[in-house]
């Protein structure tokens, strides 16, 4: 398995700040976590603010982390909004230990 690991020093103290905050404002709303072939999905509870959140937070952790892929699916009324987070070989095993998952 290829070893991964994010490098936080690609964000400067304010981005790392900014970046801890997100993940924290957005974790506790993850309704989901779904399995897809090279990755996981994530379905996030609706919010006034979450697709830009979601997308802030993408845009950060494609600088530390720019081995993973992101997706994002919306339906047409908002009510609902999945993040899809994939990668090369080896990434899903990563991202099951960094949501937690079980496999």
């Amino acid at each position: 398995m290829t070893e991964f690991s994010c490098n936080l020093d690609a964000l400067n103290d304010e981005e790392r700040a900014r970046r801890a905050a997100l993940q924290a404002s957005l974790r506790p709303r993850v309704l989901e976590i779904r399995s897809v072939p090279s990755g996981y999905a994530l379905r996030i509870a609706p919010g006034e603010s979450l697709r830009p959140e979601v997308e802030e937070f993408i845009s950060l952790e494609r600088r530390c982390c720019p081995f993973l892929q992101f997706a994002i699916e919306e339906d047409e009324d908002g009510d609902w909004l999945w993040v899809r987070v994939t990668g090369a070989e080896g990434v899903k095993e990563y991202l099951a230990g960094e949501l937690g998952v079980t496999r």
